[in-house]
């Protein structure tokens, strides 16, 4: 105690900020030393002031490095300065939230003098985690631990076992598993089939679709699944007329996707990689993607060369390096530089490829396959690569049912209940009292038991190859985390992003690395953009914030620098509908306009939505826009993918194109944006156009399926209906830098309450 109230006075005395955590200790065991009328907030914020004046030079130029221009407001430099053990930062849209985190980083390397290694960032998406590196470790060249929530996982399963080979398992090796289980134990058999297809259509799960209808009218007519899929691929070549044109179109769209594939539908992880796997098969070169490599990196990291060619018995191991980074001391060039040095030890025939403008890295991989002694076989033709295609991708009928049980699988795996799997299904099915829905519910957990259990084991097949998916990866990172010594941890700042987003292992995993570092932990949110709960984020995390974390202070960033305060205050009011947000005022820093919401009106059809009617007018309002203000970025955003597949089909003329890009016939060269309000978050355009309005929003989510009702750990309930729609619906308005276009329809019976309100609200 002697410790804790010398630092207070010492504190008070030299007028420097005071936690909370050290506040409330001393008032719980020295009250009496606590100066009378003594308030804390108060005086904080009063050294918080004075602080801010003393640096605001400081904060004008912190993050010259990134962009001159910008320049921290007092808001951002209070919660800077703050020095909490637990901090909350409320950031609302378009007020600078990654600025502020990146500021935040600095200001405790500079001025607190914290070690940069000491520091952990962590994020949600790869995408968001890139950003802050950028920001964080290349132009600030502040070497902190920026990495996503699962890669922070995986990094303690291979500390915890350095002597194992793991590795992470993917899509393409998920995609093969699945095939396996249906091939072995479903579809080789008719009759087992049938019953599969009777569990799993459309009335049994409450889903549609999961099975493609051409399979379900003619799996009866063959004697096995391979002679079943060698029909579906003359079916499918010979309804082809040009092979040439229509593999163009395929390589084209898969080395283009957001994320790219190669012809073989392997998810790859760059652009460049596809195209080398592509060049690779076309030549007739037989490759394994990410095969893993026996042996152990020398920092005990399992290998995993991004091709791996047995030609004649001879393995040749192929790296793309893409862009390599100038700065030698870049964790990617050391990461390089490991990889180089392995295969120089190990004599291997080793290729590193560059990033060579006009795919000049595949004409240095022709002239190192020759100087090996290794020439290209012939090319195979446009007929013979579709016709590998098709049967690289034996799931094209299975694709939902796939995905399906693999969310199913998922769900269990993070739930904190998943050693308990089949204890809490037998005493689900004792309480069914209907004995047809309870002859229903025991196959499909019999199907579902047996392919958890084969899954489990494919990927834990080989003791000395451990394969961990997302779900282990936080899963098994707490259970080692909490076996570990504690002097393996360094963290002294814990940063999390996108804090409104987070699920309960993730939470637990942060909670955990808190307690074991006694690292201050800063979490960086809003939670009026909370819009996850269907991937596990629970929004009471930052609704009760100091329920779970004792000692918290909570500040807020109200000035934005996106939107207009017109737009904002409309907007504003429309999510404090839902009394449970945490209230904020947010203030534009931007010029004002005048109506930031247009109605354009449409005549569908008075009992069903004419979509058709809804696109033509769209792709009117986009070459209208596009005259009037060329260089404006204008984007379609719709509640769901099925909306925006509506759009591609419809006769508007709309022509998807590389990733999220899109054009029209009426204007083939001008590109626009068009994706689902979830991808969308954190995207800032002049205008936003959103369609969809009349029957996707509030989107009535359909019911769970029996199993993932058991183990999904449900979300709050909130005082309003459809709290999390109206979140959505609130991140797409909040899009826009000039004005939000809504479309409506005027015949339509049922119209969308949250397009009314806007409405309303308009006309005052």
């Amino acid at each position: 105690m002697g410790s804790i109230l010398m630092d207070f006075e010492r504190k008070l005395e030299k007028r420097q900020y005071i936690s909370a955590a050290l506040f409330n200790k001393v008032q719980k065991r020295a009250p009496e030393e606590i100066p009378k009328q003594f308030n804390l907030d108060e005086y904080n914020d009063k050294i918080l002031e004075v602080e801010y004046s003393k640096l605001k030079d400081y904060f004008d130029h912190l993050l010259d490095d990134i962009d001159p221009k910008i320049k921290l407001d007092k808001e951002q430099a209070k919660a800077i300065l703050a020095d909490e053990d637990r901090e909350l930062i409320i950031a609302g849209a378009g007020t600078g939230k990654t600025t502020t985190m990146t500021a935040k980083v600095k200001y405790l390397v500079e001025k607190k003098k914290v070690v940069p290694e000491d520091i952990l960032v962590m994020s949600y998406t790869k995408r968001d985690v890139e950003d802050l590196r950028e920001s964080i470790n290349d132009a600030l060249k502040i070497p902190a631990d920026v990495t996503t929530f699962h890669s922070l996982g995986y990094r303690y399963i291979k500390q915890t076992l350095r002597y194992k080979n793991c590795y992470a398992v993917g899509e393409n090796e998920r995609n093969k598993i699945f095939l396996n289980f249906l091939k072995k134990r479903i579809l080789n058999s008719y009759d087992k089939a049938e019953d599969f297809l009777e569990c799993f259509n459309n009335d049994a799960t409450g889903r549609k679709g999961l099975i493609g209808s051409y399979f379900r009218e003619n799996y009866g007519s063959f004697r096995n699944f391979d002679d079943y899929f060698d029909n579906y691929i003359k079916r499918k070549l010979s309804e082809v007329d040009d092979f040439d044109a229509l593999l163009k179109r395929s390589v084209y769209a898969g080395i283009n996707a957001d994320n790219p594939r190669t012809l073989l539908n392997e998810r790859v992880k760059s652009k460049g990689e596809a195209v080398i796997a592509n060049w690779l098969y076309r030549h007739s070169i037989n490759y394994e993607y990410e095969q893993i490599f026996d042996e152990l990196l020398p920092d005990m990291n399992s290998y995993r060369p991004d091709f791996t060619l047995n030609i004649g018995g001879q393995k040749i191991y192929v790296e793309y390096f893409g862009l390599s980074n100038d700065d030698e001391n870049s964790s990617y060039n050391k990461i390089r530089e490991l990889k180089e040095e392995f295969h120089r030890k190990n004599y291997t025939n080793f290729i590193a490829l560059d990033y060579e403008p006009n795919y000049g890295y595949l004409k240095t991989l022709h002239q190192k396959l020759e100087e090996l002694g290794i020439h290209l076989p012939r090319e195979r033709s446009a007929k013979e690569v579709y016709e590998a295609m098709l049967r690289n991708n034996p799931l094209a009928e299975f694709f939902k049912l796939k995905e399906f049980f693999y969310e199913i699988i998922d769900t269990v795996k993070v739930s904190l209940r998943r050693k308990q799997f089949d204890e809490i299904i037998e005493d689900y099915l004792e309480d069914i009292q209907d004995l047809d829905e309870r002859v229903l519910v025991e196959k499909q957990y019999k199907y579902i038991r047996d392919f958890y259990i084969f899954y489990s084991a494919a990927i834990h097949r080989d003791a000395d190859k451990l394969g961990f998916d997302f779900a282990d990866m936080i899963y098994y990172a707490k259970v080692f985390i909490s076996r570990m010594n504690e002097n393996a941890f360094h963290y002294k700042y814990i940063v999390i992003d996108e804090y409104q987003d987070i699920s309960l292992d993730r939470y637990e995993l942060a909670r955990d690395m808190m307690e074991r570092s006694k690292a201050k932990l800063i979490a960086v949110g809003d939670d009026w953009q909370t819009i996850y709960s269907f991937a596990g984020s629970r929004i009471e995390y930052i609704y009760n914030f100091r329920d779970y974390f004792k000692d918290a202070k909570t500040f807020k960033i109200t000035k934005t620098y996106r939107n207009s305060q017109s737009l904002i205050d409309i907007a504003g009011d429309f999510i404090m509908k839902n009394p449970d947000q945490i209230r904020k005022e947010l203030k534009s820093a931007t010029k004002d306009i005048n109506d930031p919401f247009v109605f354009l009106n449409f005549k569908g059809d008075a009992d069903e939505d004419s979509l058709e009617d809804e696109f033509e007018k769209t792709k009117q309002a986009v070459l209208s826009l596009h005259r009037q203000r060329p260089n404006d970025r204008i984007i379609i955003l719709a509640r769901t993918n099925a909306t925006l597949k509506a759009m591609m089909n419809s006769k508007a003329g709309f022509k998807d194109e590389i990733g999220t890009k899109v054009s029209l016939s009426e204007a083939p060269d001008y590109k626009f944006d068009a994706m689902t309000i979830h991808k969308a978050k954190g995207v800032t355009a002049d205008w936003v156009i959103i369609v969809g309005l009349n029957r996707y929003f509030p989107n009535k989510n359909r019911p769970a399926f029996w199993l993932l009702r058991l183990f999904t750990n449900m979300p709050k309930e909130e005082s309003i209906s459809f709290a999390e729609e109206r979140r959505v619906f609130y991140v797409a308005l909040t899009r826009a830098r000039y004005k939000v276009i809504l479309l409506r329809n005027t015949l339509a019976k049922e119209r969308s309450t949250f397009l009314d309100e806007i409405y309303a609200a308009m006309r005052g």
